[in-house]
């Protein structure tokens, strides 16, 4: 194809180019989006990696797993203090989470987990 006055070549480049992002999107979609969920540990599962949260919204226990990569976090009460890294035997059933999930392999999988102590709701910690 020659390239014309009006540059014709350019102009399919980029036709292709945003067709191929279009593509890429659509094939990701909404269920791989990561959404946040708080509530209480009803079961842990180190084995299995699993903790069941009953969620305090609808009161329903999702079952959500964790791998090497997951971040287990527990929130400080004092304001001035971001909180620590911890390690899975930290998650006890009544401990009060959010949990930081998404979709995979037909499951909910933790990205991250924060228990959430007493008095931590007003600190304003960004995680």
């Amino acid at each position: 194809m020659k390239k014309s006055a009006s540059g014709t070549q350019p102009k399919i480049r980029l036709f292709v180019a945003v067709h191929g992002l279009a593509t890429t999107t659509a094939m990701a979609g909404s269920h791989h989006w990561q959404s946040w969920m708080q509530g209480v540990i009803d079961d842990v599962d180190a084995t299995r990696q699993v903790v069941v949260v009953q969620d305090s919204q609808s009161g329903l226990a999702m079952p959500f797993h964790w791998n090497r990569r997951t971040r287990l976090w527990d929130e400080s009460t004092n304001p001035h203090d971001h909180g620590r890294p911890v390690k899975a035997e930290a998650l006890t059933a009544g401990e009060t989470v959010r949990v930081l999930s998404q979709r995979a392999n037909h499951g909910l999988l933790a990205v991250r987990i924060v228990i959430r102590r007493a008095g931590a709701e007003n600190n304003n910690v960004t995680e």
